[in-house]
């Protein structure tokens, strides 16, 4: 038995050998299964589980990198490296405070980690605590001055802290990067310097180009051919970009729209010019270029050089209206979104805007709290909406629209529809420098809604006004 035992744990141990020398290799796949395979050789054996942990994790299989890793807890007192671990797989899972929680106990136990720190860093941001993610990246760059994820990391809290000029200087020894490049765009976006930030964000496709497998990257001359416009980021981006789409026809032979799925009946009825698809894979093209670069491509400067609202426009079914304008509400977006615990809030935060009676009010919202709605007593319209193109029918048919950061406010604007769209403090630069007839509601302190309400109802009480007088 005691042998049996001995060969076991030999085998084990090989295969952990193999796994990690696989992994060096580049041959991913065989790795996993090494070391899966000793997993289930020593059940106890907290380093294998670890080390098979660490590499699904790296293969973004969280859910099982989670699983594994959990198993490896249970083996004994966990180390620094798998409380990090755990603490970026939360990270991944949108569990931020178990996130936090992890990273912290690591610290504790590795305080001198510059890994740790910048992974904390990212945590806090998306929580919104930039001053502790600040303090987090400063000391990650005190330990490793030449890190590019702790310069990214610190430029990113400083910024969001308002501390522009300080985040471009953490950028500029690690300008080679294109990431770094990426993040100095963004901040001079938020500047308004559109001209300088937008040839700046593209080095983002250094790093991942979306439809680099389909065509080459075209490179912004007339195309005697097809160009696929390949879609990138969110669904608010698309809806942002497509207004660039009519004029893209003038400098191709044809445009083909590779569209996420949930807005592609819309993009169809809007751009008939346009040919749509959900699937790229039978198109033939001579150039592709990512929906997120038309801006560039069409140099523009600022706001003004974007479409006019409305760009996108859309048959609207004949509804009765009665005296009080019809103003849409939505509180909340995807909950698995990174930065959603300080974009979203729920219903009961924004009741001062309900207690306004003088307007109609429905949720555009969709998804995880409807049931906030039902128990307001909200008309929900969107409830049965297979897609974007049913609800912008709806959105269309309002007075305006009170939301928070999601595809929402995004497809309001591009419908010309009267918007207030309710922020974090550092509210993204497409809503002041892209988008016309947007308010911009932002508030003093991440998690104080009490400002973008007040503006908000400012707003309402100015249509109701105009209503009144009309």
């Amino acid at each position: 038995m005691k042998r049996a035992k001995q060969r076991t744990a030999a085998n084990a141990a090989s295969l952990h050998r193999a796994g990690i020398a696989q992994f060096r290799r580049g041959d991913r796949t065989a790795a996993i299964a090494s070391l899966a395979a000793a997993s289930r050789l020593a059940p106890r054996d907290a380093a294998v589980r670890e080390a098979h942990a660490e590499l699904l994790a790296r293969a973004h299989r969280w859910s099982e990198a989670a699983a594994e890793a959990d198993a490896a807890l249970a083996c004994g007192p966990a180390g620094a490296s798998l409380l990090d671990l755990l603490g970026r797989i939360a990270l991944e899972q949108g569990a931020h405070t178990a996130a936090i929680e992890h990273f912290g106990a690591s610290l504790a136990a590795r305080p001198a980690h510059a890994g740790t720190l910048v992974n904390l860093a990212v945590a806090l941001h998306r929580v919104g605590e930039w001053s502790a993610a600040v303090q987090a990246g400063e000391a990650a760059l005190r330990m490793e001055p030449s890190s590019v994820p702790a310069r990214l990391g610190l430029s990113l809290a400083l910024h969001a802290l308002g501390r522009r000029a300080e985040a471009l200087a953490v950028l500029r020894p690690v300008r080679h990067h294109p990431m770094a490049r990426f993040n100095e765009g963004f901040v001079r976006a938020h500047e308004g310097d559109l001209a300088t930030a937008l040839p700046l964000m593209e080095a983002r496709l250094e790093v991942r180009d979306p439809g680099a497998e389909w065509a080459p990257r075209w490179d912004g001359d007339s195309l005697d051919g097809t160009l696929l416009v390949v879609p990138e980021q969110g669904l608010g981006d698309a809806l942002l970009m497509c207004g660039w789409l009519p004029a893209l026809a003038r400098r191709a032979r044809e445009v083909v729209l590779w569209s996420p799925a949930p807005l592609a009946r819309l993009f169809a009825v809007a751009f008939p010019a346009t040919r749509v698809v959900t699937d790229p894979s039978g198109v033939r093209a001579e150039a592709q270029v990512s929906v997120m670069s038309l801006a560039m491509h069409a140099r523009a400067r600022s706001r003004a050089d974007y479409p006019a609202a409305p760009w996108l426009r859309v048959p609207v079914p004949a509804q009765p209206r009665g005296p009080r304008p019809r103003v849409g509400i939505n509180w909340a977006g995807n909950p698995r979104y990174a930065l959603d615990p300080i974009r979203s809030t729920s219903l009961a935060t924004l009741a001062p805007l309900l207690a306004d009676t003088n307007v109609e009010w429905v949720s555009l919202h969709k998804g995880e709290r409807e049931h906030e709605a039902v128990a307001a007593g909200l008309p929900s319209p969107l409830v049965d909406a297979v897609d974007f193109l049913d609800t912008a029918q709806v959105v269309a048919g309002l007075d305006l629209v009170v939301s928070t950061e999601t595809a929402i406010p995004n497809l309001a604007a591009a419908l010309g529809v009267p918007t207030v769209v309710l922020t974090h403090p550092t509210p993204d630069w497409r809503w002041s420098h892209a988008y016309s007839g947007v308010v911009v509601a932002a508030q003093t302190e991440v998690g104080d809604w009490s400002r973008p309400v007040a503006i908000a109802l400012d707003q309402i009480r100015t249509l109701t006004a105009v209503r009144a007088a009309a």
